[in-house]
């Protein structure tokens, strides 16, 4: 049987009080450093802390009710506190780029997009506790993101608004031609950007649009020049009015819808200034086919009448026709009104004198008539034959008086 003497009990419960008393001090040590460090962290993060309202209330509710007799544990608190940095720095991170979003204008749901996101700031700083950090992390993060997307909308916006606005630059001499064209593009462009449009394909087609009408206005012009110098005939003068008050349309009130009316109004005009050309081309072959006619001296004028119209003819076939003053149906009228002269004259002798139609007479007088004389020539032919015609009378009548007398 053990022998167990009270000095030893003594002793053991004596080394049993130091061993304890050594680890209680070791545990006061480690709870010590575990709450200057807790405190520590809390000292140096007060202000970050501090921004957020209901995080403060939580903490300082925690250090309160906080039971020191179940140890110093704060890491977990200390943990979820140390989320709060992250989310402080994102949070500005939202901000600047809010700020940046603000000077643009209020597309996109732009300003919808930065009132929302100093919504969420408010609501982290007064009411977003330490349990929601995360989870208000993750809409941070997302916002900001979209208001990232809605800068890179916004420059490329002001990428394709350059774009335009370098075109126009390139074209602004066409565009200064047509007053009302111009006006109604800038006030398009200023109106950017259209929804469900590509402006930048807009703006280069109505352009183009423009730089072809303008290249037929000038081929249009060029044509009516060539009509411009012409006596006022044929239509001319109303195809010039015309095109003056189409130039004035173009030029002052054409806007984009009126493009395809105007186009075929210049067409048309080149039609028109080709039926003018075509016109005066037809009047001058037809002088010279009258000139060939009269050249050929046929016997249905008198040749005074001839002459005149030939000296008519060849002043006007000399000159320019185009540019000299005549009229086509008047010297058309002269020239049937001496064929029907020659031919009065003709029948009124024949009428003043019955016997030209007879045999011995009718003959001669055909051959006369067939031949190519003046007027004058022809009446002295006609009185020759009268004197003709009184000798074989007389001739006939002298032997039937001198019998008659005898």
């Amino acid at each position: 049987m053990t022998n167990t003497s009270p000095k030893n009990n003594v002793y053991d419960s004596l080394l049993d009080s130091i061993t304890t008393l050594f680890h209680v001090g070791k545990s006061i040590m480690r709870d010590k450093a575990a709450l200057s460090s807790y405190a520590d962290y809390l000292s140096e993060n007060e202000c970050e802390i501090a921004k957020f309202g209901k995080v403060s209330v939580e903490l300082q509710t925690d250090l309160d009710q906080y039971d020191f007799t179940k140890g110093f544990q704060f890491s977990a608190m200390q943990g979820r506190l140390e989320k709060l940095h992250p989310l402080r720095l994102k949070l500005a991170k939202m901000v600047e780029e809010a700020k940046k979003l603000s000077v643009f204008p209020d597309r996109y749901d732009s300003k919808k997009a930065i009132e929302i996101c100093r919504g969420l700031s408010q609501t982290c700083m007064e009411r977003m506790s330490l349990g929601e950090s995360e989870k208000v992390s993750e809409l941070v993060e997302a916002n900001t993101q979209k208001l990232i997307a809605l800068q890179k909308l916004f420059e490329r916006d002001q990428h394709i608004l350059s774009q335009i606005h370098a075109i126009i630059s390139t074209n602004q001499t066409v565009l200064n031609k047509h007053k009302a064209y111009n006006a109604e593009l800038k006030k398009y462009v200023s109106e950017f950007p259209h929804k469900g449009q590509g402006d930048l394909s807009v703006v280069k087609d109505r352009i183009n649009v423009l730089k072809k009408i303008d290249a037929l206005s000038s081929n249009v012009e060029k044509t009516v020049a060539t009509i411009r110098s012409y006596c006022d005939r044929y239509n001319k003068g109303t195809v010039m009015a015309r095109h003056a008050s189409l130039v004035h349309t173009v030029t002052n009130s054409m806007q984009y819808a009126d493009v395809g009316k105007i186009e075929m109004q210049l067409k048309d005009t080149i039609t028109q200034v080709r039926a003018v050309t075509d016109a005066f081309e037809r009047e001058r072959e037809e002088l010279s086919s009258l000139q060939s006619t009269l050249q050929l001296r046929r016997p249905d004028l008198w040749k005074e009448d001839t002459e005149r119209l030939l000296a008519t003819l060849n002043g006007i076939l000399n000159k320019d026709t185009k540019t000299v003053d005549l009229n086509l149906n008047h010297l058309k009228t002269s020239y049937t009104n001496a064929r029907i002269r020659r031919t009065n004259d003709i029948n009124a002798q024949k009428e003043e004198c019955p016997w030209l139609e007879r045999h011995r007479y009718k003959k001669f007088h055909e051959q006369i008539t067939l031949r190519y004389m003046s007027s004058n020539d022809y009446y002295a032919a006609i009185k020759t034959l009268r004197w003709d015609r009184r000798k074989c009378f007389c001739c006939c009548c002298i032997p039937f008086l001198f019998e008659y007398e005898q």
